[in-house]
């Protein structure tokens, strides 16, 4: 990958339906995006990659990902790789939210977790197929009130999906692969990451030279230490002024010590400058 960490997907309302099949043999780099997504693992022989943790995927597992969090899909070899794909804004999830109907506890508890793959119970695999099936029938636009009923199936899916979480009928995996110093690495970037840090002070605390851990987290993640940190920097200052604060108060509340290096940083990452943040989708 460059040196650059691509945001992607975009959407031009609060949420997004996708269903794709591919043959790819498609080196599919490193990438985060604005808002959650859900990705159904319909059939193929890929592997996922999220924040340092690898997970092999069988049809009919769910994979959850967080907005902000670096991901990948690992396609093995030719054969289709056939999915279901949500984007959600936390737009879409706030009206039910308002109404006291929280749709992030199964997002929140792949992040307590530690596991960002689920597995369903036996008896509910026919409601997961049910759902699926339905959600490839609903992309066809010329249908009746297609949008209204794409919205509805999603938030019916959501929610079916959060009480199932509730119950505790979830399974959340754990990562085929994953490197505990890396992975204790990016538990205390995430926890500091508006804090002053230095490669030195990190090789330190993991007991490590700089030169090794440089490499480790570069093979682990695809992506260096710095760049981990300005990309997951950029991301929150861009939440910050889009929830009303200014673009000074979000460069240096999240760890940026010079606004100009911050307003190139930003405008070269998102497109537009830090004070016009609210206009993103």
């Amino acid at each position: 990958m460059g040196t650059n960490y691509p945001e992607t997907g975009y959407m031009k309302g609060d949420f997004c339906l996708f269903y794709l099949r591919e043959v790819t043999e498609q080196d599919f780099s490193f990438h985060y995006h604005a808002f959650h997504k859900v990705l159904i693992f319909l059939g193929g022989n890929v592997g996922y990659g999220v924040e340092g943790r690898s997970y092999e995927l069988r049809p009919r597992d769910i994979i959850l990902v967080r907005a902000g969090e670096i991901h990948r899909p690992i396609p093995h070899d030719r054969n289709p790789y056939e999915r279901i794909i949500l984007y959600l804004s936390p737009d879409f999830l706030a009206p039910a939210a308002q109404q006291g109907y929280d749709l992030t506890p199964v997002f929140d508890a792949a992040a307590s977790t530690g596991s960002n793959l689920v597995s369903l119970p036996r008896p509910d695999i026919p409601v997961l197929e049910t759902f699926a099936g339905q959600m490839k029938a609903a992309l066809n636009a010329a249908a009746y009130a297609a949008p209204l009923f794409q919205r509805t199936l999603v938030l019916s899916f959501l929610i079916w999906l959060n009480r199932l979480q509730k119950d505790g009928s979830l399974h959340y995996q754990s990562p085929a692969a994953s490197n505990p110093l890396i992975l204790q690495l990016l538990d205390y970037l995430n926890a500091n990451i508006t804090a002053a840090v230095s490669i030195d002070t990190l090789a330190d605390r993991c007991h490590v030279s700089r030169s090794h851990l440089m490499h480790l987290f570069k093979a682990e993640t695809g992506f260096s230490i710095l760049r981990y940190i300005t990309e997951k920097r950029l991301f929150l200052a861009r939440q910050h002024i889009k929830s009303g604060m200014s673009a000074t108060q979000a460069c240096f509340s999240c760890g940026f010590t010079d606004y100009s290096c911050f307003y190139k940083a930003f405008r070269a990452k998102f497109g537009v400058s830090p004070k016009d943040a609210a206009k993103l989708p």
